[in-house]
């Protein structure tokens, strides 16, 4: 269908995204043609009304009155409409960001050469990175980025006072660190499932140096250095480093990586239990539970049924038959409706049929 890709964004924005859009459109400021918009407004009145369709050949028509039909205009006209929506996505994106909006005004300020400005912006910006509770691998990313604006701003002054040259260098390696210690625990929790192997360099030398890190400082260094050991050595005691590690500094984490480090450790229980170890699928169902009471196994507050079918399987492994029935009543409305029926019955035939 031509305009497809337009249709699936647009079936993604709520309505007051495709209001302001629309408001933006008509406001000119992203020099949309007559006809663009004429085209936009023909495609809201077909998503708005299913039985309405229109031909190309019409939608030509309406746009172009008169003029003979002419594909190659028609597809140029829909490839310039999805650009200019594709345009409002990223200033959406931007906007919600406030970190990303800052780093905006430093570079329009240091371009500009608005020093006074540029300044004052820098101060602002590391104020609010200081104050940020987060301290997960895109914060060590965020603070290096604020040692290199730090240095330009340094290096265009007095060329005989002393730079953060040191504190680049710390933040390079921190930076590094918990990028390729998150990376490597994905990567070897994936090889054990799928006996793949991954060749992670360099791993053992970050682990050493990562035991010299202040930890207060730079948790996710130390939750993922925990997290790593817990794969690779297969052992109780690292697992119980990990999930102390993980009690302790879950709140500096955003909830993607969280997610990812609560799965990490149910994967660890769920070998275990594969392996006969009953205690570990007990261990599972209480990671589990904490992660549904912060949300972070939804996705646009829905739970994957096949999420919700693991749950259950593993309480019915350890038979634990009560609360996986408790479980599938509590959260078969947080299904996609079109799952829940069959989702929940299965999930119930499986606790009767154990």
């Amino acid at each position: 269908m031509l305009g497809k890709p337009i249709f699936i964004i647009l079936d993604n924005l709520s309505q007051k995204g495709i209001d302001r859009f629309q408001n933006l459109l008509n406001s000119g400021f992203l020099k949309q043609s007559e006809q663009a918009n004429l085209l936009f407004q023909i495609i809201l009145d077909t998503k708005d009304d299913n039985k309405l369709e229109y031909s190309k050949e019409q939608i030509h028509k309406i746009i172009y009155a008169k003029d003979k039909y002419k594909d190659d205009r028609l597809r140029l006209l829909y490839s310039d409409l999805l650009k200019t929506l594709e345009t409002y996505i990223s200033l959406e994106e931007t906007l919600s960001s406030t970190k990303q909006l800052t780093k905006n005004q430093l570079s329009f300020y240091k371009k500009n050469q608005l020093t006074k400005l540029y300044e004052s912006k820098l101060k602002k910006y590391h104020t609010a990175l200081t104050n940020d509770t987060l301290r997960n691998s895109e914060y060590q990313k965020e603070i290096l980025e604020y040692e290199l604006e730090q240095y330009d701003l340094l290096s265009a002054q007095k060329r005989n006072q002393e730079l953060n040259l040191q504190k680049i260098h710390n933040r390079i390696d921190e930076a590094y660190y918990a990028q390729k210690l998150r990376w490597a625990c994905l990567a070897l929790s994936h090889q054990a499932v799928y006996q793949t192997d991954y060749d992670i360099k360099h791993i053992d030398m970050i682990i050493s140096e990562s035991e010299r890190l202040d930890k207060d400082n730079i948790p996710t260094i130390d939750v993922y250095a925990a997290c790593y050991q817990m794969i690779k050595l297969d052992s109780k005691d690292s697992f119980s480093i990990f999930r102390a590690r993980l009690d302790q500094y879950h709140s500096r984490f955003d909830p993607l990586e969280l997610r990812e480090l609560y799965l990490l450790g149910i994967n660890f229980c769920i070998r275990h239990l594969n392996r006969g170890e009953k205690d570990f699928g007990k261990v599972g169902i209480g990671l589990y539970q904490i992660a549904l009471q912060r949300k972070l196994l939804m996705n646009d507050g829905l739970l994957s049924r096949y999420t919700y079918r693991n749950i259950a399987m593993m309480a019915i492994r350890v038979e634990d038959f009560d609360w996986a029935a408790s479980f599938s009543e509590e959260y078969k409305p947080y299904l996609d409706k079109k799952h829940q029926d069959s989702s929940y019955y299965f999930n119930l035939a499986l606790i009767y049929y154990n």
